[in-house]
């Protein structure tokens, strides 16, 4: 999608990645082809780009993790 006023491009999708629990009793290591990523694209004058690859909750003791 494309912001009208600031002409920023923002394109979601889904990636493989790799998350391992930080909680140290669990420890649980996964692989997922579902990690959520996003793309913003400023104005092409600037050229600039972000990367944002959100994290997943540990489907064995429920804590929030980044991707490694």
């Amino acid at each position: 999608t494309i912001n009208p006023i600031s002409g920023e491009y923002l394109k979601l999708d889904n990636a493989k990645a790799q998350f391992k629990c930080p909680d140290s009793n669990c420890q649980h290591a996964w692989t997922s082809m579902r990690a959520r990523i996003s793309f913003s694209i400023t104005s092409p004058e600037i050229g600039f780009i972000v990367l944002k690859i959100f994290g997943q909750n540990c489907q064995h003791c429920g804590t929030y993790t980044n991707a490694l």
